[in-house]
């Protein structure tokens, strides 16, 4: 049996998932480096790879038996990913945020937040940019 959990790096202080493998207490750092969404990680409906965003934009693919990385989905250039993104129960659909490049501030103080929620700029449902695969 296993678990995956994040924590800060040993060395370089930044948050990253590991594999704890509960039988035997130990654990398998599985990404490193600053930028993970801690916050957002989920498993394969088989248990065998972790996705996570990586700096906002990148869509990652952990292999959890040969760490291999693969990247499944990239932001493109003009528009920015937020938040933490949502699979469902089979990771078959993929809830994710962009938001326009030219709309995007960074939400850091509950001003900032008030100001851009009343800017007016969200688009209606039939104008939003579907995902591209």
């Amino acid at each position: 049996m296993a678990a995956i959990y994040c924590s800060p790096a040993e060395f370089d202080g930044h948050w990253n998932y590991y594999l704890l493998n509960i039988a035997s207490a130990e654990a398998v750092q599985l990404t490193e480096g600053a930028g993970d969404n801690t916050f957002g990680g989920f498993l394969s409906p088989d248990d065998k790879s972790l996705y996570y965003v990586k700096n906002d934009r990148i869509l990652l693919e952990v292999n959890l038996t040969t760490l291999a990385e693969r990247e499944v989905y990239r932001v493109s250039d003009d528009w920015v990913g937020y938040g933490t993104w949502v699979a469902n129960s089979d990771c078959s659909k993929l809830v994710g945020i962009e938001i326009a490049k030219s709309d995007w501030t960074p939400l850091n103080d509950w001003q900032i937040f008030h100001d851009f929620f009343h800017k007016g700029t969200a688009l209606p449902p039939a104008a939003r940019r579907p995902a591209q695969r």
